[in-house]
């Protein structure tokens, strides 16, 4: 079913840094200025003297600081066994612990029984474009139009960005079209020029089919592979839209197409050389409006597979160069400023130390889930693929207050902060 949002702003001049979607649809920005226990939202807006009075109870979801705090890029990405992500540092590791520095300026000590995984490096998988979250056309565009949170084009149209983007990447957005589909993806693009020159994956969305190709770089001009052929088209899909989401594997050369939620096809190419950050979008009809909703890019954590027994009482340990073993992870030890772990495996007698670098995901050995209780609210911090199932929520002055079902009581400031919603 299409969502449609109804986008309200008393003032069309008032520069909101925060926005309230009620469960009606309607949407109010101002500033929050606190949230109370008694879940009584007071919201600074230019129409009210005296503010706002919101029940946050009436709230669907609530986007703080539109405008976000940029963050590098996170060492490490903790996986508590209830869902729930953090990133930042991990600082030391005992046979019982794990201590670990956040992003936000707070360091914790985590008991090892509460954390599933610990990721690290391009593991970590990071939002790179969120429309809704920030809406705008890509940096390089023609024909593209920005309607509220949706890229339309009615011609001809084309647009190119460079992102941060690892070896493997997602790509996820809604397509609706007019009368029969015409758009192009290009994936991983050196720069914003369409030809051979440029290595890159293409992936057609036409009336006809679904292909996919890989153009490749030599000393004096690319080559085209042959195309790739899904076996279905959208020309199935009879409400004119659907939900793609592309996964896009370089170190492996292989594209995962979804349509609805639904894996259609797996591409495999056997040579590719697309290492680069740009993406582009192009509407090759020059009669066919198409529209794109929803869209988000992301870095890629590929879920490696756990070879390891269920309630196992080892951890297993996967490393960048292909390796995975399993064993007891004892403790860590600074080196030349380099955090290494030492890892006691089957097959041998001695700890080894593993420099972190070389280190792709930690695995735990099996907990049992644990499900927090009284969540009036589930809050998800800024850092990509960073959430926070949060209870007792209240704010005042710029700070949130909560209980957090690992970490205890955490008080943060509201700008660390993307998103509150309701269970």
């Amino acid at each position: 079913m299409r969502l449609i949002f109804l986008f309200i702003c008393l003032i069309s001049t008032c520069l909101a840094e925060d926005q309230l979607t009620l469960k009606t649809g309607e949407i109010i920005r101002g500033s929050i200025q606190s949230i109370s226990t008694d879940n009584t939202i007071t919201l600074e807006h230019i129409a009210a003297e005296q503010g706002l009075k919101i029940n946050a109870l009436s709230t669907d979801r609530i986007d703080l600081n539109i405008t976000p705090t940029k963050f590098k890029k996170a060492e490490a990405l903790v996986s508590f066994t209830n869902g729930d992500n953090l990133s930042g540092q991990v600082t030391s590791i005992s046979p019982n612990s794990i201590r670990f520095a956040s992003q936000f300026g707070k360091e914790y000590t985590i008991p090892r029984s509460k954390i599933d995984t610990l990721s690290f490096g391009d593991s970590i998988s990071t939002p790179l474009f969120d429309l809704n979250q920030s809406p705008k056309i890509f940096e390089t565009s023609t024909g593209w139009e920005l309607q509220n949170r949706t890229l339309k084009a009615t011609s001809t149209s084309m647009m190119w960005q460079a992102f941060d983007l690892t070896p493997d990447f997602i790509i996820k957005f809604n397509i609706a079209w007019q009368s029969s589909p015409n758009l192009t993806l290009h994936l991983g693009a050196n720069n914003t020029i369409n030809s051979t020159s440029n290595p890159r994956y293409i992936v057609n969305f036409n009336n006809r089919v679904l292909n996919f190709e890989s153009i490749n770089s030599t000393q004096k001009r690319g080559t085209r592979t042959p195309s790739v052929r899904a076996s279905t088209s959208l020309t199935s899909y009879k409400e004119k839209e659907v939900a793609v989401e592309l996964r896009v594997s370089r170190s492996s050369g292989n594209i995962i197409l979804f349509l609805n939620g639904e894996k259609i096809h797996n591409a495999f190419f056997d040579t590719a050389d697309s290492t680069g950050n740009y993406i582009g979008i192009q509407n090759q009809s020059r009669n066919n409006a198409h529209t794109i909703s929803n869209l988000h890019i992301s870095t890629w954590d590929q879920q490696i597979q756990r070879t390891h027994k269920k309630n196992s009482t080892h951890t297993f340990i996967a490393l960048n160069n292909g390796d995975t073993l399993t064993g007891k992870l004892s403790s860590s030890s600074q080196k030349n400023n380099i955090l290494h772990y030492a890892m006691n495996y089957e097959h041998s007698n001695e700890n080894i130390l593993h420099p972190q670098h070389d280190i792709k995901i930690i695995h735990f050995k099996e907990t049992a889930s644990e499900n927090s209780t009284n969540t009036e609210l589930k809050a998800s911090l800024l850092k990509g693929n960073v959430k926070l199932t949060l209870s007792n929520i209240s704010m005042e002055k710029g700070l949130i207050k909560a209980t957090h079902p690992v970490l205890g009581e955490i008080s943060l400031e509201k700008k660390h902060f993307r998103t509150l919603e309701l269970n």
